[in-house]
């Protein structure tokens, strides 16, 4: 196995895929640079833009792979399977490039019809009924079998612009599931779950053997965030309004902190008849430190290891004391001619008041 922080070899290859087998079918040699997206937000999650040596005419699966030779012996790691739909040419007097646009297979589900009023009944499993609509509306294979114990709890209609992509993301989202594509180009059913669940498949870490380069930024919204909450209630026949401030020193959104109050005011869910203002502003109090934490973004980028798109890492940048826990959102995998760097957003939550 290869030791990603250890020096080596890097070159690229890239395999057209029969599409019925979903194997490698032959080599494709025209490719001269290659720069694959992965993205958590995106609707395809993420595709790639590839420079040919020659105008493509057809559409085609293309795989793309990453060999890596440390002490005489390689490994081969599939970095990403793609449908190329089109290329164009552009020249600037000298050179012609030739960009070839890549997405990933769920375009096919984005494009296939779905039926008018497709329904999937109240009581049926909503994940099977996923996986059957994925496997019909695409040719790329559908890891999944068996049942998972959900169950819809009203029938579930597909609007007019739902596509099979839409309504089946629809019908996971019923069981706190989502779809995902791995390397191989396979679709698969995920649970959602919080970043404070994933094990660490991977530390960055700025010591003598890292292989995070020294470029990276970071990114929070505190000023986004309040520090006063006014939650406003219906209580038998009136209503009451709780209150509460964060007041904490130890805080970086605080009154004390900030210098200056900055309220949000809400309307929540009704208090039983007789409850007193210390019960509403109990409950202002709960809701105000719901809101105080924010999503902490860091961009970094590194020699390729084998993290993928929603794996938990763990981030120790020690030279500006940055150490956080974050979940894999976006990556940007650059293929050079003997190199293989990535670009990578990790984002994780901060709790700014307890």
């Amino acid at each position: 196995m290869t030791v990603w922080t250890d020096g080596k070899q890097i070159e690229h290859r890239f395999y057209e895929v029969d599409p019925s087998t979903w194997r490698d079918r032959r080599a494709f040699s025209l490719v001269t640079d290659c720069s694959i997206t992965r993205d958590a937000s995106a609707e395809l999650l993420g595709g790639a833009k590839m420079q040919v040596g020659e105008p493509v005419d057809r559409e085609f699966y293309i795989r793309e792979y990453l060999v890596a030779t440390q002490g005489g012996v390689s490994e081969r790691v599939c970095l990403g399977t793609h449908l190329a739909q089109n290329s164009r040419s552009d020249a600037d007097g000298k050179v012609i490039w030739r960009p070839l646009s890549c997405d990933s297979p769920l375009q096919e589900l984005r494009d296939s019809p779905l039926p008018t009023f497709a329904q999937a009944a109240a009581g049926s499993d909503p994940v099977a009924r996923a996986a059957a609509i994925c496997r019909a509306g695409c040719r790329a294979p559908v890891m999944w079998s068996g049942a998972t114990g959900a169950s819809l709890p009203d029938t579930l209609t597909a609007e007019r612009g739902d596509d099979p992509l839409s309504f089946a993301r629809k019908l996971l989202a019923s069981a706190g599931m989502e779809i995902a594509v791995d390397e191989w180009g396979r679709i698969s059913f995920e649970p959602i779950r919080p970043t404070s669940s994933l094990s660490p498949s991977w530390m960055y870490r700025d010591d003598e053997v890292s292989i995070l380069f020294p470029d990276a930024s970071e990114e929070v919204r505190w000023s986004e965030l309040p520090n006063a909450m006014e939650l406003t209630m219906p209580c038998g026949t009136g209503q009451l309004v709780g209150r509460a401030r964060n007041e904490d020193a130890d805080s970086p959104i605080s009154t004390v902190r900030r210098g200056r109050v900055k309220v949000a005011r809400e309307d929540g869910d009704a208090l039983p008849a007789g409850s007193t203002q210390e019960q509403a502003d109990a409950r202002a109090l709960e809701r105000l430190k719901a809101l105080s934490c924010d999503t902490r973004t860091i961009i970094y980028r590194h020699g390729y290891c084998p993290v993928r798109l929603g794996d938990g890492v763990l981030f120790d940048y020690t030279r500006h004391e940055w150490t956080a826990r974050l979940r894999v959102v976006r990556q940007v995998i650059e293929c050079g001619s003997s190199s293989c760097t990535v670009t990578e957003t990790g984002a994780g939550s901060e709790i700014l008041w307890r």
